[in-house]
């Protein structure tokens, strides 16, 4: 099998802590081409020197060989590389893109993500190793038929909700609201179509945050203290490094390389206070099943994700609708619209 050809671009804090960390445990079948930021640079990462060039200077001549383009940039800056790369012909080329994906006022830059062959969102979240747990018959037995989660402090907006649905497996939104419970805190609700319902308690902490799943035969935390030893899932720690998860007499297992990208655990440590080293394994979990030929997290979905969660941080509810999902030819278009007037407005008042 062919060694395929990767351009990154950005070489921020995302690429330098988990992308290029991650393309190193590829790299039997993933070439790094090159790198690109604003300007040429030499930049230290892993303990090497990395050649960082121009994104001025990529042309199509450096794309001929090439597979993959990671794109990793600032938000506000996606709409504007993204013309810059629909004129490199780009469509033999597979694209993940980090999450959001888009702002909601360039919403209708995300049509240009039909010029590449595929395009993939980078949404590690739906990869987070401890769901394995939650998969095996063991810990379904302990919570039942599932009918709450609650994020103490754990998730993160639409990364949040991106988790909500794959750990309850349905990608619909029925509805969402938040209210603030105080200056800095607020409560979002999120009922699926399967009806369970995803809680988010903000601020986000995860040194401290903690969650609890809910269902007709009980519930299963990564808070420590205070619960049912065999309730609790805990990460598995050998040699100060988390080797898996367990909850009960049943664990999951890390390979080698996601040991590695986990780094260190200390003792007592909780699962949700692991959430880098969580992140960097479930986008190298992304990364082997985009090589595999499976696809990463669907753009439609993150884009679906970003929408809901502005409509939540302006409005405080979302009501889904044709008229308001972006999975929705005509929600699409209404919302492309007024994100095109917000972005206008945002320029004007600048």
């Amino acid at each position: 099998m062919s060694k395929r050809r990767i351009h990154v671009i950005g070489a921020g804090k995302r690429v330098l802590g988990a992308v290029l960390p991650v393309l190193d445990k590829v790299a039997s079948r993933l070439t790094l081409a090159g790198l690109y930021a604003r300007t040429d640079r030499i930049m230290q990462a892993g303990g090497a020197e990395r050649l960082v060039r121009s994104a001025a200077k990529l042309g199509a001549g450096d794309l001929q060989d090439s597979d993959l383009i990671y794109l990793a940039v600032a938000k506000a800056s996606v709409p504007e590389v993204l013309a810059s790369l629909c004129r490199l012909q780009p469509e033999r080329l597979d694209l993940l893109i980090e999450p959001p994906v888009v702002l909601f006022r360039h919403l209708r830059a995300a049509r240009l993500l039909e010029r590449f062959q595929s395009a993939g969102a980078a949404e590690d979240c739906v990869e987070l190793p401890w769901l394995d747990l939650l998969r095996a018959p063991q810990a379904r037995a302990l919570v039942g038929e599932p009918r709450r989660a609650v994020f103490l402090g754990s998730a993160y907006r639409y990364h949040a909700l991106a988790t909500i649905k794959r750990l309850f497996a349905c990608e619909t939104i029925r509805s969402a609201r938040r209210r603030r419970t105080g200056a800095e805190s607020a409560r979002v609700d999120v009922r699926l179509a399967n009806g369970v319902l995803g809680r988010v308690l903000e601020p986000r902490d995860y040194a401290t945050g903690s969650f609890v799943i809910e269902g007709t035969a009980g519930s299963i935390s990564d808070e420590l203290q205070g619960r049912d030893p065999e309730r609790v899932l805990r990460p598995v720690v050998a040699d100060g490094r988390c080797t898996g998860f367990q909850i009960g007499g049943f664990a999951t297992t890390l390979d080698a390389d996601e040991v590695d990208l986990m780094g260190s655990c200390a003792p007592g440590a909780s699962v949700t206070s692991l959430m880098e080293g969580m992140k960097r394994v479930g986008l190298l979990r992304l990364m082997r099943r985009l090589l595999a030929g499976e696809g990463a997290y669907p753009v439609l979905e993150a884009l679906e994700d970003m929408a809901v969660d502005f409509l939540l941080e302006k409005a405080g509810f979302y009501p889904a609708s044709p008229l308001t999902s972006v999975k929705s030819r005509l929600g699409r278009r209404l919302l492309e619209g007024a994100g095109g007037l917000l972005g206008r407005a945002s320029r004007v008042s600048g």
